[in-house]
């Protein structure tokens, strides 16, 4: 994977879907690495759901200097907002961070729906937005991606535009 994403001399946009079965233990942290080659010219990164197993550190967006719009999963930060991480914040701030998505939606993790946001999730949002505006950051919108019903849930675009015509979603 690592040489493939090098292949191209530009990369602006890299998208990477969710997989359930993640036998090569992936991670945002990975995807990181890998993107690094292109974090000059790269301005939308999405991430779906890679770890089964969850990490202690979030994308760092402030290692890629043009990137407008970050989609990550819920599941993959799951570990580091129950670890209380407040670094976290300022890792996701990039310069020129626009739009963050917070994926909620994954059928590959439960098909009995999907958790509300929970009170330290909220707590780590909130806390992130603060961590926005005292750094004047160019953060201006937080969408967050949720599916209420599993079996007809889809990836939308970051500009609230469906795949996909006809299905049910919620995008804050």
């Amino acid at each position: 994977m690592a040489l493939l994403i090098q292949w191209p001399s530009v990369l602006t946009q890299f998208e990477f879907g969710s997989i359930s079965d993640n036998a090569q233990d992936m991670s945002c942290a990975m995807f990181e690495s890998w993107l690094l080659v292109h974090k000059d010219t790269l301005k939308d990164i999405r991430i779906g759901s890679v770890s089964n197993h969850g990490n202690n550190r979030v994308f760092n967006a402030t290692l890629f200097p043009n990137l407008e719009c970050l989609e990550i999963s819920q599941w993959d930060m799951r570990f580091t907002i129950a670890a209380g991480l407040a670094s976290s914040h300022l890792d996701l701030l990039g310069p020129k961070l626009e739009t963050l998505v917070w994926d909620f939606a994954d059928v590959e993790y439960d098909t009995k729906g999907y958790p509300s946001l929970d009170e330290a999730e909220a707590k780590w949002l909130s806390a992130f937005v603060d961590a926005a505006i005292a750094r004047k950051a160019a953060l201006k919108t937080v969408k967050i991606h949720y599916c209420p019903d599993a079996l007809e849930c889809e990836v939308s675009d970051v500009r609230g535009q469906s795949r996909h015509e006809g299905s049910r979603r919620l995008l804050y």
